[in-house]
């Protein structure tokens, strides 16, 4: 805050044309540092939601093994989908799929 009153002081220093003329210029380095700014907190934001998506995808992929080695190992059906929580159509796609 210090450096706006600063620039303030200066400005009433001034005469009209250089006034104009440093206020164009802070204005441009304000923009510049609010859209550097909102850069990268958009930045920041896409990263953790591409992490929570990777963490989602990551633990239905898991979920998915531990269904597959159920059946494999002869549990019964009933036994999957109680622990697992797939639906029985699922249960047939993962039999189908590349997991």
């Amino acid at each position: 805050m210090a450096a706006v009153e600063h620039m303030a002081s200066l400005m009433e220093s001034m005469d009209r044309g250089e006034s104009e003329m440093y206020e164009s210029v802070f204005q441009r380095v304000y923009t510049a540092e609010g859209m550097a700014q909102g850069m990268a907190q958009g930045i920041e934001k896409g990263m953790a939601q591409g992490i929570e998506k990777g963490i989602a995808q990551g633990m239905a992929k898991g979920r998915a093994k531990v269904a597959l080695s159920m059946l494999n190992d002869g549990l019964p059906l009933e036994t999957v989908r109680k622990y697992t929580g797939f639906t029985d159509s699922e249960i047939a796609r993962l039999k189908t799929a590349d997991v």
